[in-house]
């Protein structure tokens, strides 16, 4: 009888000790994705700023087009960095920079079009 709850005990204590590992390990993966996608975004803000700053004056007017969207890109990514990380981990993204940008791209665009079709109104 007790070599039977002492078998019980240790697998209680193995199972409690695996979900301990796995909930801490999950945490640390969470704090690594923020990390990462901090670290992302910010280098996308830099890009578009200074896309931006060098091209705003061209002449071409595609090129000054490109530029305010780098503009509105960078002060969107600023304004809502911690929303878009949260929306990033949540959604599963990962990290391969195609599919970060990707979702960054399409939040930016969802919410762009939005804003104009209310505008419009």
């Amino acid at each position: 009888m007790t070599i039977k709850n002492g078998s019980i005990f240790i697998l209680i204590a193995v199972g409690v000790f695996l979900a301990i590992g796995q909930t801490a390990g999950e945490m640390s993966d969470k704090a690594a994705l923020r990390s990462h996608y901090e670290v992302v975004i910010d280098k996308l803000i830099s890009h578009y700023e200074y896309k931006e700053a060098f091209m705003r004056d061209s002449k071409s007017g595609n090129l000054r087009h490109a530029a305010a969207i780098g503009c509105l890109k960078a002060a969107f990514f600023k304004d809502h960095k911690d929303m878009l990380i949260e929306d990033l981990i949540a959604a599963e993204i990962g990290t391969k920079p195609y599919k970060i940008q990707h979702y960054l791209n399409s939040k930016f665009f969802s919410v762009l079009k939005t804003a104009t079709m209310t505008a419009k109104l």
